[in-house]
């Protein structure tokens, strides 16, 4: 067990959770705990005055590290080891697909693996961890830097993709961040800085508001499958029993979006690199699923920054929206989290995590 000497400022904490390797990294306003061993899943993401973790819990719980499936899973692990939290997607995300000649399972990687990780600064004023990991199949380095800062309420996430090959290789890369209960409700509202949004008839759930054909509108209106607009700016609570998915483009720079609860006065907002993520998938479960593993009991939504749509990998490819490193070349990705209190809305979050809320 290591940093457990100090009680304020920035501090972090090592230990374990049911055979994974856990860090913890707080301030005096945010903590956030990493399960390294578990593709560096931000599995608590918590706002310490007024109690509110952001991030969704799966009612089963997490599997112990080892677990063993019935039969493996043909599309990979991702779902059998999902716990909820902020997950991470790549090379692909997606349903799994060959890359070079060998499958890739779904949402890539890196989600259920071990990653090392150092200690690169724990003084009150500053504690930061840098995680990596190499990918198997594919030939990536991934190298991500999490940071508190004293009395900030931000996470800042640096990340960096190396091609280690000697070839060009496409690939695909994206976040996954999911909120929940108590945090997520029906009093809770979308703001972001996309100017568009994009559904696609393929992905429209059966009890979904999203159309069968592919539409296009400016946010946050789009025309649903009865005619009439969809205002997605308003988030669905736990008993509307529907399922959606939406992506939003033409973004600012920085991207971002932010998730408010209005009756609580509480929120999260996202930023991150436009040119490495133009686009971000939301995906709002609302009991409207009743497949495996959802089997009508979820009640979630995720916000993905994403490097390419529709999600599939090889339509990016086809489409030309795979993201592509040569030999040896790397690709930086930048990304904060802030909660912050307050205001009816957010009208604009700057690449430093600042929040311009509206009053």
């Amino acid at each position: 067990m290591y940093g457990y000497y100090r009680n304020y400022g920035c501090r972090l904490l090592e230990f374990e959770i049911l055979g994974y390797r856990v860090l913890t990294l707080e301030n005096e306003i945010l903590r956030t705990t990493v399960l390294a061993d578990k593709g560096t899943c931000i599995y608590e993401l918590l706002h310490k005055p007024s109690d509110t973790d952001f991030l969704w819990r799966f009612e089963r719980g997490l599997r112990p590290k080892g677990y063993v499936e019935s039969i493996p899973h043909p599309k990979g692990s991702f779902q059998d080891y999902l716990a909820g939290g902020w997950d991470e997607m790549f090379p692909i995300f997606g349903p799994a697909t060959p890359m070079g000649g060998l499958p890739i399972g779904y949402h890539g990687e890196v989600t259920c693996v071990p990653w090392d990780y150092v200690i690169e600064q724990d003084v009150p004023e500053e504690v930061a961890v840098r995680f990596s990991v190499r990918t198997v199949r594919a030939p990536f380095r991934l190298a991500k830097t999490l940071r508190l800062r004293r009395h900030c309420p931000t996470l800042f996430i640096s990340e960096t993709a190396t091609n280690e090959a000697g070839v060009e290789v496409a690939f695909a890369w994206g976040q996954h961040p999911t909120f929940g209960p108590p945090f997520l409700g029906a009093d809770c509202v979308i703001d972001t800085g996309a100017r568009r949004v994009l559904s696609y008839g393929r992905e429209a759930h059966e009890r979904g508001r999203l159309a069968f054909e592919d539409r296009e509108g400016n946010w946050p209106h789009i025309v649903g499958r009865d005619g009439r607009q969809v205002d997605l700016r308003s988030v669905p609570g736990p008993d509307s029993r529907v399922c959606d998915h939406f992506y939003l483009t033409d973004f600012g720079d920085p991207a971002w979006c932010a998730v408010m609860n209005l009756d609580t006065g509480v929120g999260i907002g996202l930023t991150w690199t436009r040119e490495v993520m133009p686009s971000a998938i939301v995906w709002q479960e609302s009991g409207g699923n009743d497949e495996a593993p959802w089997w009508g009991r979820t009640y979630a939504m995720a916000v993905e920054p994403l490097s390419s749509h529709p999600m599939e990998f090889p339509e990016a490819l086809q489409e030309g929206t795979a993201l592509r490193l040569g030999p040896g070349d790397s690709l930086s990705l930048q990304m904060t989290a802030t909660v912050f209190t307050g205001g009816q809305g957010v009208r604009t979050i700057a690449a430093d995590g600042t929040v311009d809320l509206i009053s």
